[in-house]
């Protein structure tokens, strides 16, 4: 009898390990695909590429499985990654404001992704990658973007 009762509870770990397995899975797949979807049609740095494999995208499927989707820590993650986003929507040296929300931004990410355990040597690399992906595109705009309106090639009006 007490070795069917720990077959049987050996057996009860093993499905609860399977269900919590799947469910990770499942959550890594949804994250995974809102990544991509806020993705589409966006050109970002490998560096910005990485912070959001590495960085954002664990916060937020951390998040989902502690406290679910509906959740205001998930939703804070998600604002995070609009912030995030959007702060790459805009070319050009930014005003004082940006800066000051940039710094903003990169404080309350890293103070998520300690949160939720990661350690300096693995999070400075990310917000390293992030400050100079920022600096790329503070640079002058392309001369392109310049040109005056006579070189343009307008369409006939006609």
């Amino acid at each position: 009898m007490a070795t069917a009762l720990a077959a049987m509870l050996g057996r009860l770990r093993e499905l609860a390990r399977e269900r919590r397995a799947a469910q990770l899975a499942r959550i890594r797949r949804e994250v995974t695909q809102d990544l991509e979807l806020r993705l589409i049609g966006r050109e970002l740095a490998p560096s910005v590429m990485t912070l959001l494999r590495s960085g954002i995208g664990p916060l937020m499927a951390t998040r989902m499985i502690k406290s679910g989707r509906d959740s205001a820590a998930f939703r804070a993650a998600d604002g995070l990654l609009d912030r995030l986003l959007s702060s790459f929507d805009r070319m050009g040296p930014p005003d004082e404001a940006e800066r000051a929300s940039r710094e903003t931004l990169k404080d309350e990410l890293a103070s998520s992704l300690v949160e939720i355990g990661m350690n300096e040597p693995r999070l400075d690399p990310l917000l390293e990658g992030l400050d100079a992906s920022w600096n790329e595109l503070d640079g002058p705009l392309p001369d392109s973007l310049l040109a005056p309106l006579s070189e343009l090639e307008l369409p006939d009006p006609s």
